[in-house]
């Protein structure tokens, strides 16, 4: 919500399109399309017991062409989400397919999805059978011992 100091508000409704936050704005034709938010990052956040909590920040432009605010969205669903049908994991991305962030990642799951592949195809019933992340690593690194 926008608040110009003298009491008059404007309210923005964010969507989700693609992974990423979005604004619905009118084209030339007056149909509503969605146009996403500028991403600005990624945050985690550590809670007491050692785990985390993820957001993503984004900025939402003022429609009076004011000064933009930022927001902290969660990206993990919730109870109320569940509650409501909204797969807020699925929806709100860590790092949304339109920005470069995305681009640089994803160049380098080939490699990881192939070695991956190697892994599994070599192993009995062609599937890792380990318990946990020192299994899985124990396997992955005995894999590259075995292939070297």
């Amino acid at each position: 919500m926008f608040d110009d100091g003298g009491g008059d508000t404007a309210t923005v409704t964010v969507y989700t399109s693609g992974g990423a936050l979005a604004q619905a704005t009118l084209n030339g034709k007056g149909e509503q399309v969605l146009e996403s938010l500028p991403y600005r990052r990624a945050v985690r956040r550590e809670n007491k017991d050692g785990t985390f909590r993820r957001y993503v920040e984004y900025d939402v432009p003022c429609p009076r062409g004011g000064v933009s605010q930022t927001i902290l969205v969660a990206t993990v669903t919730s109870a109320a989400d569940d509650k409501n049908g909204f797969n807020r994991s699925e929806n709100v991305r860590q790092v949304p397919f339109h920005c470069e962030q995305f681009r640089r990642i994803r160049a380098r799951c080939s490699d990881a999805e192939s070695i991956n592949r190697g892994i599994n195809d070599a192993l009995p019933m062609k599937r890792a059978r380990s318990f946990g992340h020192r299994g899985v690593l124990t396997n992955a690194l005995s894999f590259a011992l075995m292939m070297a």
